[in-house]
């Protein structure tokens, strides 16, 4: 009986339009090289010589720049198309990692940075915004909670891809920073195979010929809202989670194969919990869903440093992503329902600027923190967490959103 019910519930995750399958195959193979630069990136910059602080300024400047272009991005999206805004984005990513497979140089790392930041600037707005307007209300949050699922099961290949670096290392002899930059040459190949679906993707652009300008949005009380929590959880993401495979590397001194693991292992709990998250919103509702898991997950979160080995780290953190990530589709289903078709890119452009802006911050904090007093990020970002969520509840908790 139990089973025929689990069955009922997961064909509720079918029968999507074919716009969607193909905006979920775009990103599935997108998240591949993601995956893949998750693990090898910090490890890789380290193998060139370059110190947390250095790392940092690195990691910010790609934030930097997808805060600076992330509003403009969604605003133009809105205006010009969403399919042409995400083109974009997609060429920029393979650029990027082409000049990191390419090149050791700081300042051509700093391009290829840059270039990281114009692809992440320009692709949440358009892609969350399509993934909406292509989906009756009704099926919202299955639709964003499978795109989790799915965007995670990419991550957990990109992760256990990115793991065999060690056995380039030990078996055919590669020196480390080139074991892990050939794992850059294999995202460029996952990022070209991803723009076929977008091409044969088809957008309605009816509604674009009837703006007479760029800036259209009235619902600014809710943008600002949206902006504040975003902000502060962004800021205390900052300061560990970017990091995470450089925290563990210099805590536990574990080589990218573990960290690849438990990346994996964590994205493939992550994704049980996102196909669950739908039944969780018709049981107590998404402002209840979102402010529970993100306060629980504060709990694991700041048990990390407590640790006194690799195996308990990893088990904390992994319940600890399993909360917080579980709550990701609620809270975007809920923002996208709250706001009319006309400007969702550009208030997820917005909103996502309000995300980037403080991680850029407190990345850049983090590294020299670092440094020094390794825990300490972890504090920071657990104390900025509550912060986030209890503002969450205080601000919504009174209007519910189907």
């Amino acid at each position: 009986m139990q089973i025929h019910k689990i069955i009922h519930y997961l064909r509720r995750f079918t029968g999507f339009p074919r716009d969607i399958k193909l905006l979920l195959f775009y990103s599935s193979i997108v998240l591949i090289g993601f995956g893949l630069s998750n693990v090898v990136m910090s490890l890789y910059l380290k193998s060139l010589g370059y110190n947390p602080s250095t790392i940092g300024i690195l990691f910010s400047i790609s934030t930097i720049t997808s805060t600076l272009l992330t509003i403009p991005g969604g605003l133009l999206a809105d205006h010009y198309g969403k399919k042409k805004t995400l083109l974009v984005s997609t060429i920029a990513y393979l650029l990027s990692f082409i000049f990191y497979a390419a090149f050791t140089n700081f300042y051509l790392l700093c391009f290829a940075s840059f270039l990281n930041g114009i692809s992440f600037g320009t692709y949440n707005a358009p892609f969350i915004a399509l993934l909406t307007e292509r989906t009756h209300h009704e099926k919202r949050s299955y639709v964003f909670s499978f795109n989790s699922f799915i965007m995670n099961f990419s991550m957990i290949v990109g992760n256990l891809l990115a793991g065999t670096a060690d056995i380039l290392r030990s078996k055919l002899r590669f020196s480390t920073s080139f074991s892990y930059r050939i794992f850059f040459g294999v995202g460029v190949v996952f990022v070209l195979i991803s723009i076929l679906p977008l091409v044969l993707m088809e957008e309605d652009t009816s509604y674009i010929k009837k703006r007479t300008k760029v800036l259209n949005i009235k619902s600014w009380q809710v943008i600002w809202m949206f902006s504040i929590v975003n902000a502060l959880i962004g800021f205390g993401a900052g300061f560990f989670i970017p990091l995470l495979p450089l925290y563990l590397n210099l805590r536990f001194h574990v080589s990218s194969a573990y960290i690849a693991v438990l990346l994996a292992a964590s994205n493939v709990m992550m994704g049980i919990a996102y196909l669950a998250s739908p039944r969780v919103v018709e049981l107590i509702g998404n402002v209840k869903t979102v402010t529970l898991t993100q306060g629980l997950s504060v709990i694991p979160l700041l048990l990390i440093p407590t640790s006194q080995n690799f195996a308990i780290a990893a088990f904390l953190y992994t319940i600890r992503s399993v909360l917080m990530n579980m709550s990701h589709p609620v809270f975007t289903s809920y923002m996208m329902g709250a706001v009319s078709k006309e400007e969702r890119a550009s208030i997820a452009g917005i909103t996502s600027t309000a995300w980037n802006g403080s991680t850029a911050i407190s990345t850049i904090i983090s590294g020299y923190i670092m440094n020094r007093l390794v825990n300490i990020p972890i504090y920071l970002c657990g104390v900025f967490y509550i912060l986030s969520t209890t503002l969450f509840y205080i601000f919504f908790k009174t209007h519910e959103i189907q």
